[in-house]
């Protein structure tokens, strides 16, 4: 008996559909969340992982380093593509491999500097540029100060302005003329791993761990403006104050969230919020935003692309590595 051609067919196309084949780390693209919603997006392409760092580049962001489960920071870099919602392995970081330096992109480069293989004793000054295009790291002027980690970086324009970590120092650089220069110091309280973000071309540190040990958590505030190459200090965050808290900024708005408020635990048990706080630079005022939808966590790596705040990995509370990631849209 002949089968009906359109039998066949059918029969055909199931056949191809189940032997397609698939990619570990290719979700479908997440759909559009309501402003303020969290959604989650594919999981981190490698292992689950804490103090990364992270760049952004037109719609992709190149999440580089970080410790897994073993006490040794590897030299893994993904890229996560927004629009396909995928991460692919690009080439290895060849500096050394460490946790909480900087990254920050600029004029269609990323950039990795400082971090710590294991405490301040084992920072390091480095600075690395990323190509994506040619897929391809260079090494460029060392960072000027002491080694350390747990800083931030503040790009204004085509320069950036790395800060805390060590001592109340600042130092700008300038990509275009690979040229340090040294700036204003900070004059609020020496602290390492505060949050920061950049609106209108001013540049917003604030929280963070102080001295130590024992430590202590900061609520303070800071604005930074190039032209004065002065500091002026705003309103204090209104949240509990804390270390290792996530700096955005989207639709000329800032954002702080995340973070841990017992700086000192002992690794474990640890406090940790997932709140989000708005600041808006006209009013010098903070607003709660609602939590982020995910686990609490710390030594987490957090970007924007277009106008989408991503934040992943981590750890949680009991000190748990996490490989999770999700986005929200703040309303405009």
């Amino acid at each position: 008996m002949k089968k009906p051609a359109n039998l066949s067919i059918l029969l055909l196309a199931l056949f191809s559909i189940a032997c397609s084949p698939k990619t570990e780390t290719e979700d479908p693209p997440p759909t559009e969340p309501q402003p303020w919603e969290w959604r989650q997006i594919a999981n981190f392409g490698g292992q689950a992982q804490r103090g990364s760092m992270v760049f952004a580049i037109d719609n992709a962001a190149y999440v580089v380093a970080g410790m897994g489960n073993s006490s040794v920071p590897h030299n893994e870099c993904w890229k996560y593509d927004a629009v396909a919602n995928a991460w692919t392995s690009r080439a290895a970081f060849p500096g050394t491999a460490v946790i909480e330096g900087v990254g920050f992109a600029i004029a269609q480069r990323g950039y990795l500097c400082l971090g710590s293989t294991n405490g301040a004793a084992g920072a390091v000054n480095a600075l690395w540029e990323y190509n994506p295009t040619a897929d391809r790291w260079t090494q460029k002027a060392p960072f000027p100060g002491a080694a350390r980690s747990g800083s931030v970086a503040l790009v204004i324009g085509q320069k950036v302005f790395i800060l805390a970590g060590s001592g109340k120092d600042v130092w700008e650089y300038e990509p275009a003329a690979d040229h340090w220069a040294r700036k204003t110091d900070f004059p609020g309280a020496s602290r390492f791993l505060p949050a920061g973000f950049v609106i209108n071309g001013k540049g917003y540190v604030g929280t963070g761990v102080l001295g130590g040990p024992p430590f202590a958590a900061a609520n303070d505030f800071w604005e930074y403006e190039l032209a004065g190459d002065s500091w002026t200090k705003k309103a204090d965050f209104p949240g509990t104050a804390r270390g290792y808290a996530l700096g955005f900024s989207v639709n000329g708005k800032g954002y702080v969230g995340m973070g841990m408020t017992n700086i000192n635990n002992s690794g474990t048990n640890m406090i940790l919020s997932r709140e989000m706080w708005e600041y808006d630079p006209a009013g010098n005022s903070w607003v709660a935003r609602g939590e982020f939808a995910g686990q609490a966590r710390t030594m987490a790596v957090g970007f924007v692309i277009g106008t989408y705040m991503y934040i992943g990995s981590g750890n949680n509370a009991s000190g748990q590595n996490l490989g999770d990631f999700w986005r929200m849209r703040p309303a405009q």
